[in-house]
């Protein structure tokens, strides 16, 4: 029964720290594709995984130095180094909440070359806690910028990348129709289309911002 409990928690748990990344959980699969992200923590993050090594390997060097010197411990090896880690991991996460909300209040109190966001989002640092990378859609554009997570360092939101969404066509209403570009924005945070002209016709380039996605789709 306990080994049943450990499992659950172990698997919900699992699911809860993929919520906390920026690619996020499909959790209507196979029904919808759409991913639900809460943005607090990057794909990988070194400070968890330096946290996790610690509460292993620390544990496992006082016992060898405890077994030299004669002291011996009647409980199970490495139980409290577990519970130290995965307790300031809850807190490691809890900052990171914390800053990602700071830095999501910074985007959407600025404006992006004269327009006001529509959507927005702040994408984790794997290294700086008080460095993110915004991504704000407005009316016309869609703008990659960093953000800091502290109201006392200067912000520039004109120090952003801005990309113009491509006028409405018959080209990209096509590509918008296909089965490969219906399931891309399903998954897709905050897409962005070109269309260009090749040498059988054309093509139009469906890519996100702030997150590692990338489909092309050729029409001839």
């Amino acid at each position: 029964m306990m080994l049943l409990i450990a499992a659950t928690l172990a698997a919900v748990l699992h699911v809860l720290m993929d919520l906390c990344t920026s690619a996020g959980v499909a959790l209507l699969w196979p029904w919808r594709m759409t991913r639900f992200a809460w943005d607090w923590l990057p794909g990988v993050d070194p400070w968890i995984l330096a946290l996790l090594l610690a509460g292993i390997l620390l544990p496992e060097l006082f016992g060898l130095v405890g077994s030299e010197i004669g002291a011996k411990s009647k409980a199970p090896r490495g139980r409290k180094g577990a519970i130290a880690a995965l307790a300031l991991v809850l807190i490691y996460v809890g900052v990171r909440a914390t800053l990602h909300g700071n830095a999501v209040a910074q985007l959407d109190a600025h404006t992006y070359r004269g327009e006001s966001p529509r959507r927005l989002a702040a994408f984790a640092d794997p290294v700086s806690l008080l460095s993110w990378h915004g991504v704000v859609e407005t009316t016309k554009q869609i703008c990659v910028v960093n953000v800091p997570a502290s109201e006392s360092t200067r912000f520039d939101p004109e120090s952003g990348l801005c990309v113009h969404k491509p006028e409405d066509s018959p080209l990209l209403q096509t590509a918008v129709q296909t089965g490969a570009t219906k399931k891309f924005l399903q998954a897709a945070r905050f897409p962005k289309a070109s269309v260009g002209a090749t040498e059988d016709g054309a093509e139009v380039v469906c890519e996100t911002c702030g997150i590692p996605q990338k489909m092309r789709r050729g029409l001839r």
